[in-house]
């Protein structure tokens, strides 16, 4: 078939899925959905949320492309899982992330991703995340002996454990010199990149805007950053056994490649920066509910009490944290890192019986499934025991979904689950946390994850405990 005729067919195809049905309630654009693009680049959590509450689980609307927005658990598997080789990463985040990580893991589709996402499978497994929980309590530890009573930035606090845990566990040293750099260049990239997503057009990087400065300027830190560890381990590979060098190892089972340098670049800085971000965020909120809610603060002490006794929390008492990992889940749920989760249609493709033709925008509505009364009753309510034993029963498969679903999963959530429980079960038994005042109630900003606007600031005092 030629070049025209397959254009031809595809668009045929295209009408014939777009005519089958109407499409989905949605709000009216205005100069081609500019006025949809103001509210999106404002708070696009706040924007989706609130066109869920008023046209339902389906929605449609035009920014440019096409856009369809699904909010239930069913829909979400559908997305995900049932249509996942359909529904590709959207253009948009490949050209921005992709001018920081290139083409890995977090942006690439189809084959390349599936080898790569073989590849690095084994460096995820249970058995070796275990094997970080020592560098978590020790970055922990580390962190918590710097507070004084008073108020205290938790969301920093929380910034730094990530950030030195992950590096610590990738590349096998610390950067404790340069940490405060790292937070301040990988914000302001996160800021960058967000607008350069949302953006219509993106710029070539050699023009000078404010963004493509940041990014070039972040660029330069990270490479040089993970560049002269990659030299190291690949001079010396037998003296190192972190990730990094797992990473550089890792063979290719059908073809026997291995990553080239760039690759481990852009692998490792993708590891570092969403590593260290989701799981920060995630404390940060989950420290700010047990401050809003002292009654499970004390029952999550409790729980770490009767496990440790009189002594310190050790590596050995992870796996009896229950109620720390409900209340980590919990804040997942309330504040979910992210907000939705996008995909692009590369064929036509059936929802929900909504046909979408190909190239148009599918967005999963995490925070809108996260909040819906339906699938948790009374939602806005922080009640960590929805994620008990007998609480998980009751919650819908499918309707938490803190690290999406399916194929394209969260390749580092059980790194996060582990971090998150061991970070805020030390905070407990070596703190008591509490508001900074009564009616303190962060902003939420929507940026790659979801932050308290300005940082956490809690009061913390020590208690008497044993070290």
């Amino acid at each position: 078939m030629s070049l025209a005729n397959e254009v031809k067919a595809v668009s045929a195809n295209n009408s014939k899925l777009s005519s089958s049905q109407p499409q989905p309630p949605g709000p009216s654009g205005r100069w081609g959905g500019v006025n949809h693009l103001l509210a999106i680049r404002a708070d696009f959590r706040v924007f989706s949320h609130d066109l869920h509450r008023k046209y339902g689980d389906v929605l449609f609307y035009r920014v440019g492309k096409s856009i369809y927005q699904f909010a239930t658990p069913e829909l979400a598997h559908e997305v995900l899982v049932v249509n996942a080789k359909s529904l590709h990463k959207p253009q948009n985040q490949k050209r921005a992330f992709g001018r920081i990580i290139g083409s890995n893991l977090f942006t690439s589709d189809g084959e390349p991703w599936m080898a790569r996402r073989q590849l690095m499978a084994p460096l995820f497994l249970p058995q070796v995340i275990d094997r970080y929980r020592a560098i978590v309590m020790r970055q922990t530890a580390s962190r918590f002996e710097q507070f004084n009573d008073g108020a205290v930035d938790i969301s920093r606090a929380a910034n730094c454990i990530a950030v030195l845990s992950v590096a610590e566990a990738l590349f096998g040293a610390g950067i404790s010199n340069v940490v405060d750099e790292f937070l301040d260049v990988a914000g302001q990239l996160q800021g960058a990149v967000t607008r350069q997503i949302l953006s219509p057009f993106l710029l070539p990087t050699w023009i000078p805007t404010r963004d493509n400065r940041t990014v070039r300027s972040a660029l330069k830190f990270f490479h040089g950053l993970v560049s002269s560890l990659i030299a190291e381990r690949r001079r010396s590979p037998d003296k190192h056994s972190d990730l990094l060098t797992a990473l550089l190892s890792a063979t290719d089972a059908e073809s026997g490649t291995r990553l080239t340098d760039q690759e481990a670049i852009d692998e490792a800085i993708t590891l570092l920066l969403a590593g260290s971000d989701t799981t920060a965020a995630a404390l940060s909120w989950s420290a700010f509910l047990l401050a809003k809610h002292p009654e499970y603060q004390d029952q999550l002490r409790a729980e770490v009490q009767q496990i440790t006794g009189s002594g310190p929390l050790k590596v050995e008492h992870a796996p009896g944290l229950r109620f720390a990992e409900q209340v980590f889940q919990e804040a997942l749920r309330l504040y979910p890192p992210a907000t939705s989760i996008a995909r692009q249609a590369a064929e036509p493709v059936e929802i929900g019986g909504v046909s979408i033709p190909r190239g148009a925008l599918v967005f999963v509505s995490v925070y809108s499934i996260h909040h819906d009364a339906r699938w948790f009753p009374d939602p806005e309510r922080f009640q960590p025991e929805r994620f008990s034993p007998t609480g998980t029963t009751e919650v819908p498969e499918h309707a938490f979904l803190p690290f999406g679903l399916g194929p394209r999963a969260c390749i580092g959530r059980r790194f996060s689950m582990m971090e998150g429980t061991l970070v805020l079960a030390e905070m407990v038994r070596q703190f008591e946390i509490q508001l900074t005042s009564p009616s303190q109630e962060p902003q939420l900003e929507t940026q790659l994850s979801l932050h308290p606007r300005g940082g956490m600031r809690l009061n913390v005092k020590r208690l008497n405990c044993s070290s």
